[in-house]
């Protein structure tokens, strides 16, 4: 789960008053397969009071708290894909200005570590024949494009 907060300062609303921000996902190394949920359907399920989700525009109402947390749920798959990046950003405030427009997520690989390989064959055999030998691996999905390799040396 990667763990967001996002506040505005500088000014308290009347009644009546709202302010608005755009938030965007962007995807960049992910899949959607890589998220527990849809973005804005994780985002809109943990809004709190007097603040609402249009789109992708949030509006804070003069009874909302100027901060809230968000969290986005991170799949824990089996697919063998190394590290990858995606990020939130925020645009077009209502009024007043932009602090710390894009936070950048990097979500650590540990499915190299779930890859077990192994190695089968014949134990024994006679002059003159063939040995047979299977290498195989398992405990990860390769994504489309994706290797493996491991070194085999012959002794």
């Amino acid at each position: 789960v990667a763990q967001y907060v996002l506040s505005y300062s500088g000014g308290v609303l009347s009644a009546g008053q709202t302010v608005s921000i755009n938030i965007n996902f962007n995807l960049g190394e992910t899949q959607a397969s890589d998220f527990t949920t849809s973005f804005l359907t994780e985002l809109s399920n943990q809004l709190p009071s007097g603040v609402t989700l249009v789109g992708n525009t949030l509006t804070f109402s003069a009874s909302a708290a100027n901060s809230f947390s968000f969290n986005v749920g991170i799949a824990d798959d089996a697919i063998l894909e190394g590290t990858e990046d995606y990020s939130l950003t925020i645009s077009n405030a209502s009024s007043g200005s932009i602090n710390n427009a894009v936070v950048n997520t990097t979500i650590a690989a540990s499915d190299q570590e779930n890859i077990v390989w192994n190695l089968s064959g014949d134990n024994q055999v006679n002059e003159g024949d063939s040995s047979n030998y299977t290498l195989s691996y398992s405990g990860v999905t390769l994504g489309e494009g994706q290797t493996a390799s491991i070194d085999l040396n012959i002794n």
